[in-house]
């Protein structure tokens, strides 16, 4: 199992609400301009903020541990 997040979030609060996993990522960006399925040429990484502030807008970040 893979979560990913911040470096910054991490060095804040590595147990808080910061977490998000690559399959609701994906789930996100299916569809919309920024699937990366719709680009499958290119086969490196690039930063896009639009895309960040529109996963950011709808994505629920995750806990690694459920609370009590």
């Amino acid at each position: 199992m893979v979560w990913l997040s911040t470096m910054d979030e991490i060095c804040q609060n590595a147990l808080g609400t910061i977490w998000i996993r690559p399959v609701d990522y994906r789930e996100v960006t299916a569809g919309t301009e920024f699937d990366p399925y719709r680009s499958a040429n290119e086969t490196i990484y690039k930063r896009q903020v639009a895309r960040e502030e529109h996963v950011e807008g709808i994505l629920k970040k995750s806990n690694l541990f459920p609370p009590p």
